[in-house]
C-alpha cells in the first residue's frame, strides 16, 4: 500500500526551508538562482548562494589580474651574475611559460574575511602587525581556499607556479633585468610600513609588494633545479614541502644570517635579500601568518 505524506507535513516542510535559505542568504531570490556574468574577461558562473557581498570581492580579484604573455627566459642566478645569490638559485636554466594571469596584489584578510567568514573568523587564524591584519593560513589552507573560489566562481584559482612567480617578478616580457621587483634599489620596492597596499613601486607589469608585505606559496614542491634541456611550463610535485618567494615586512637589512653553504635558511623572512626575485626558499605545513597567496588563472581558463 502507497504511503501518504499528511498535506500538513509537506507544509511544515516548506515553511522550513525557506526559513532556512532566508536566514543563512541576503534574499530567496540570490540563492534560488544562478547566473553567468564576463568579468574582466572572464566568464564568471556565480554560485547561487553568494552573497553581493561577496560577488563584489571577487570581482576586485578578477579586476586585479595582470596578463603575463609568456615568453622564455633564464630562470634562476649564481654568484656570476649576483655576489648574494646562494647555491639553491643555480643552475640557471632556460625555462618557457604560456601566457597565463596573475594578481596584481596579494590576497588580503579583508578579502578573505567576507568571502569565507566561518574560515577567516578564529583569533588563531589573524595576527596583526603594525594595524594590517595578516592571516595564519598553511599551504592546505590556501590550498582550499582556492579551491572553495573555483566553486564558488567556475573559475579555476591556482598558486604560481615558482617559474611563473620568478617570471612575473622579472616583468616578463618588459623585465628589465632588475634585482628585485621592478628595481635595482631596494627602498623602491620594499617599506616597514605595511599599512599601504600601493606604496612601493610597482615592476614592469604593474604588480605590487613581490618584495615586501608577506612572502607568497608557489604551488611546487621544493628541490633542486636541474640542469637540464628547456623547460616548458615546469611544475615540480615530488620534493620537501613547498617553495616559498618574495620578501615580506620583516625582511630587513640584516645580513649576518645568510648562509652560502644551506639548501636553505631559517631566518629568511630577517633578511633583505630574500627580496631578490630569484631567492628562493622552502615552506613548512604549519600555519604562517607572513606566508601568503598571490592567485593565478591560467590562460586556457579565461573563456572555458
Amino acid at each position: 500500500m502507497k504511503r501518504v505524506v499528511p498535506s500538513y507535513i509537506l507544509l511544515i516542510g516548506s515553511i522550513l526551508l525557506v526559513i532556512i535559505c532566508c536566514s543563512k542568504y541576503p534574499n530567496l531570490e540570490d540563492y534560488l538562482h544562478e547566473e553567468d556574468v564576463v568579468v574582466n574577461g572572464f566568464n564568471v558562473h556565480w554560485r547561487a548562494c553568494m552573497t553581493k557581498e561577496q560577488r563584489e570581492i571577487v570581482c576586485e580579484i578578477l579586476n586585479d589580474m595582470v596578463l603575463v604573455e609568456g615568453g622564455v627566459f633564464s630562470m634562476g642566478s649564481n654568484q656570476i651574475y649576483d655576489p648574494d645569490a646562494r647555491p639553491n638559485e643555480s643552475p640557471v636554466h632556460l625555462v618557457k611559460l604560456t601566457d597565463f594571469f596573475i594578481c596584481a596584489h596579494e590576497l588580503t584578510f579583508e578579502q578573505m574575511s567576507v568571502l569565507f567568514p566561518d574560515f577567516s573568523a578564529g583569533y588563531q587564524n589573524i595576527r596583526k602587525v603594525n594595524n594590517k591584519k595578516f592571516l595564519n593560513y598553511s599551504w592546505e589552507d590556501w590550498n582550499n581556499i582556492l579551491s572553495q573560489l573555483f566553486l564558488l566562481t567556475n573559475i579555476e584559482f591556482s598558486f604560481p607556479t615558482e617559474a611563473q612567480w620568478e617570471y612575473a617578478a622579472r616583468g616578463g616580457k618588459y623585465s628589465k633585468c632588475f634585482l628585485y621587483p621592478g628595481s635595482n634599489d631596494r627602498d623602491e620596492v620594499f617599506a616597514d610600513d605595511v599599512n599601504g597596499i600601493d606604496i612601493t613601486l610597482p615592476n614592469e607589469l604593474g604588480i605590487f609588494n613581490m618584495a615586501n608585505c608577506r612572502s607568497e606559496w608557489c604551488a611546487d614542491a621544493y628541490s633542486d633545479y636541474s640542469d637540464g634541456p628547456m623547460a616548458i611550463n615546469p611544475y615540480i610535485t615530488d620534493g620537501d614541502s613547498h617553495v616559498v618567494r618574495g620578501g615580506c615586512h620583516v625582511s630587513v637589512n640584516i645580513t649576518d644570517k645568510w648562509s652560502l653553504s644551506s639548501v636553505y635558511y631559517s631566518n629568511v623572512y630577517e633578511d633583505y635579500r630574500f627580496c631578490r626575485s630569484t631567492s628562493r626558499a622552502k615552506g613548512y605545513s604549519s600555519k604562517s601568518w607572513y606566508i601568503g597567496c598571490r592567485p593565478v588563472i591560467n590562460i586556457k581558463n579565461k573563456n572555458e
